[in-house]
């Protein structure tokens, strides 16, 4: 039973942190998607509504939404903006259900998780065109469209889903426990093994009770830390086809050993029956809790840690022996391959992406950065309220976004199965090369069937 909540709690923990279900379906080739087909910018004659969908939390609220980014649209275009917000599962169960009954939304907002898939089953249509019409494409950070899987048939491909802002992985770290501990806070060349020594530092038990109280960092195997971690080491989860599953390589099975090792080795990092008990040390979160120094973890919890009653800041993920690899991708809009107005549709896409609304940050989200560089290095966006102090660090990592392998039915064999199998190891049950066997065995199941 202990083992079923701890499996639970982890997947809950990749979970929330995806800002990215749905069956497979067959590959079809590139030139055979629908392709949007530009016809100028000037509004149409008649009234238009446009059907608007998006996750919460990712574009501000309704109220927000509704008076900063629809509003103005709708009297600059005379075009109108109907506005749903739904919850994270619910709304891509929804986006399904209103597929098969040929009701999608105009325009709708797309993770990184499902983006090839939309693409794949012409839910979505080819916005290329229009997006080298109507903008220079130095003018925003492209390396997020390559690697967040918004391309179709591969990272090469046309766009299927324009960003409008993006988010990557960063070292968070506690400064007073720092502090308290006269360890040197960490820097932008750190490598793992960097991360590794001072942890060791870190690690205490201040009571003298034989219990440690303070941990020098958290890891585990998700996919902010540990795939990153091994492209870093020179390797990858999938092959570069994305057709099979990398996890017994070398550089796969070096990078899971280091985590293990952090946990049950090193005892640095507290073990997965600590962080998934209900009651404890982190019942309020591992790095809220005060009690772990080091994170690697998503830029978008800078939200909810704005306010945190510690001193804490960030800097890039460490590099590996191969170089730095870093997590990060889009939260794009897509539109709909049925819709009756693409020319509207793409009006309001393109809204979001012009300096307009790109210099609007309260509209970007605090721990996102927008999608036009301009506004990215802007010094009012980088001393924002609630960013932390070297915010600045993880916008000028993007060069070494690497992402996550995503591609088709991401969230049932990434976050679902290769979770689940590499959790036996963290557990203790079973030896790295053990679970990666395992979960590539898995994987290889229902990969790209």
């Amino acid at each position: 039973m202990k083992k079923i909540v701890l499996l639970l709690s982890m997947l809950v923990l990749l979970m929330s942190v995806v800002t990215a279900c749905a069956p497979a379906a067959p590959t079809v080739a590139a030139d055979s998607q629908p392709e949007a087909q530009p016809s100028g910018d000037t509004p149409s004659q008649e009234e238009v509504t446009l059907k608007f969908a998006c996750w919460s939390d990712t574009i501000g609220t309704p109220e927000a939404v509704q008076t900063n980014l629809i509003d103005p649209f709708t009297a600059k275009t005379g075009i109108k903006v109907e506005l749903e917000i739904l919850p994270w599962g619910e709304y891509w169960t929804k986006l399904q259900a209103l597929s098969a009954t040929g009701n999608m939304p105009d325009v709708y907002c797309m993770s990184a998780a499902y983006a090839w898939e939309y693409a794949d089953k012409k839910m979505a249509m080819n916005l290329q065109s229009w997006f080298d019409r109507d903008f220079n494409a130095d003018d925003y950070f492209m390396p997020v469209t390559e690697f967040g899987w918004i391309r179709y048939p591969d990272s090469a491909g046309d766009l299927y889903a324009v960003p409008f802002r993006w988010v990557l992985g960063g070292l968070f770290y506690n400064k007073d426990l720092f502090d308290a501990a006269g360890v040197a806070y960490p820097t932008d060349d750190w490598t793992y093994d960097d991360m590794l020594a001072a942890a060791q530092e870190l690690t205490k038990d201040g009571d003298g009770d034989g219990k440690t109280d303070v941990w020098g960092m958290f890891v585990q195997p998700d996919h902010i830390l540990y795939d990153p971690m091994v492209a870093a080491n020179g390797g990858s989860v999938l092959d570069p086809a994305n057709k099979k599953c990398n996890l017994t390589e070398p550089a796969a099975l070096e990078s899971l050993q280091w985590i293990v090792d952090a946990v049950y080795t090193h005892e640095v990092s507290p073990p997965p029956g600590l962080v998934g008990a209900e009651e404890g040390q982190f019942k309020a979160g591992v790095f809220p809790s005060g009690r772990v120094a080091m994170v690697v973890d998503g830029s978008y919890n800078i939200a909810t840690w704005k306010d945190l009653p510690f001193g804490w800041d960030v800097v890039s993920q460490p590099a590996g022996s191969a170089g730095k690899a870093v997590y990060g991708g889009p939260d794009s809009f897509s539109i709909a391959s049925g819709t009756q107005h693409p020319d509207e549709a793409w009006q309001f896409v393109s809204h979001f992406i012009s300096p307009e609304v790109q210099y609007k940050y309260d509209v970007v989200g605090i721990g996102a950065v927008p999608f036009l560089k301009a506004a990215a290095f802007d010094e009012k966006f980088l001393t924002s309220d609630g960013l932390p102090e070297h915010f600045k660090l993880l916008v000028d990592s993007n060069p070494y976004i690497r992402f996550t392998d995503f591609g088709n039915r991401w969230m049932e064999w990434r976050i679902s199965i290769m979770t689940n199998e590499l959790a036996v190891a963290m557990l203790g049950e079973a030896e790295p090369q053990e679970a990666a066997e395992s979960a590539c065995t898995s994987i290889g199941q229902i990969l790209w069937k």
